[in-house]
């Protein structure tokens, strides 16, 4: 009886720390300007982008009139403080990250979510970070604390490469609801595709999810893809 409880306490404690690698996942390329972490918002303040407007002055050759030339931004500005809580893709090397962010239609989505799987990038003289437009996964916890979230969808080509990916069924009740009674044949098979999403009264549910591991493996093989082309 006791080699048995034994051998059954050794099994409990492999499954929980092959949870907790999972849970942990962690890739490294720093030859690809990306990095990605699950946050936590400790602030997200606006700001007026076109405060300092910048200019650029050249002289025409032909009539020697000097030409100035000024940037506007048609998008809101927000500066955003994040705790990194796990470090997923490449290291920050700290444990909050200031970044900006910029949104065409108003706030930025991922403030609405305590766990949110972010993506930025360092500008091209590495005085800041700033996000990837648009680019993020809520995060939900299931029964047992483990993070999980859904894919996105914008293309034929992300069902094919998201089908492709492990998934699991999950229940997220009213949090997460698309209103699609604008959406015609060909937006419901791109944006909310079955068996991803399930389809009720005009409202799409999300009812298959994916790890932390999945999810970042989507966007590197679509919204990212580039990116890690030859590298």
């Amino acid at each position: 009886m006791k080699n048995l409880i034994t051998y059954f306490l050794f099994l409990s404690l492999g499954c929980f720390a092959q949870n907790k690698a999972e849970d942990n996942f962690y890739e490294e390329n720093t030859s690809v300007n990306l990095f990605a972490f699950v946050g936590k918002k400790i602030s997200v303040i606006e700001f007026d982008p076109n405060a300092e407007k910048v200019e650029k002055v050249e002289i025409d050759s032909i009539t020697g009139e000097k030409i100035i030339h000024k940037t506007y931004s048609m998008d809101k500005g927000f500066k955003c403080k994040y705790l990194i809580s796990q470090k997923v893709f490449n290291d920050i090397k700290k444990d909050t990250i200031d970044f900006v962010a910029y949104d065409h239609y108003g706030r930025p989505g991922f403030e609405d979510y305590e766990n949110v799987l972010l993506y930025v990038s360092k500008s091209e003289d590495g005085k800041y970070y700033f996000h990837q437009k648009y680019q993020y996964n809520p995060l939900f916890e299931d029964k047992k604390g483990r993070l999980f979230g859904c894919f996105s969808f914008n293309t034929d080509e992300d069902f094919i490469i998201n089908s492709k990916l492990e998934s699991f069924k999950i229940d997220l009740g009213n949090l997460i609801i698309y209103d699609v009674t604008t959406y015609n044949e060909y937006m419901l098979k791109t944006y909310v595709p079955k068996p991803f999403y399930k389809i009720k009264h005009n409202k799409a549910k999300p009812v298959l999810g994916a790890r932390i591991k999945e999810l970042f493996l989507s966007k590197k093989l679509t919204n990212f893809k580039k990116m890690f082309e030859n590298k």
